[in-house]
């Protein structure tokens, strides 16, 4: 039996299953809850430069569906060291914050049960990397490991640990409270658009 502890990206209410997108960078095979994924995209052509203060791995800005994404080198973060040309874009959210994460290829969804899954710390005891949390073993030849995302969102924008108490009303970014309010005053709104 695992001794997992999910965190709350990759529980899936009622079920003794979870769904993961399945994807690569470099050689490894990794994996994202499907619930926390929005789309997959190619890597845009154009981007723009990110801030002065932005983290080192945000390669660039780009807009989706009228938003602007920071591009983040998943790789980078993770020391995942690759030759291969990253050309695909999974775009996510986590705490009211959309990112797109660059990685080399998308492979496919995986539905596994719990007893497929175990602490990093079972089985990676030699590996000392603070975003593996755990492992998927769809086979026993066929490892993907899980990543803590929320970790990572937390650190390219440290201010969502302070926002996440005072902005309760307030989803960030979109100007829009949970009632569909436009706070910024700009007489629309999303739900309005729909």
């Amino acid at each position: 039996m695992s001794t997992f502890k999910e965190p709350e990206a990759y529980l899936k209410s009622g079920s003794n299953e979870l769904k993961i997108l399945e994807y690569g960078i470099g050689e490894l095979h990794l994996g994202i809850n499907i619930l926390k994924v929005s789309r997959i995209l190619d890597c845009p052509e154009k981007l723009a430069r990110p801030g002065a203060t932005a983290h080192e791995a945000v390669v660039g800005l780009f807009e989706d569906h009228d938003k602007i994404v920071p591009l983040v080198d998943l790789g980078q973060i993770l020391g995942i060291a690759s030759e291969n040309r990253k050309s695909r874009v999974i775009i996510t959210e986590f705490f009211d914050e959309i990112t797109g994460l660059l990685v080399d290829k998308v492979e496919q969804v995986l539905t596994l049960s719990w007893e497929q899954v175990v602490g990093a710390d079972e089985i990676l005891w030699t590996l000392d990397n603070p975003y593996i949390i755990g492992v998927a073993r769809p086979s026993e030849e066929h490892n993907v490991l899980l990543v803590d995302y929320e970790k990572i969102v937390l650190e390219l924008a440290p201010s969502i640990k302070e926002d996440k108490g005072r902005k309760k009303g307030k989803k960030r970014g979109s100007g829009i409270d949970d009632n569909g309010s436009d706070v910024n005053g700009s007489g629309s709104s999303d739900r309005e658009a729909k």
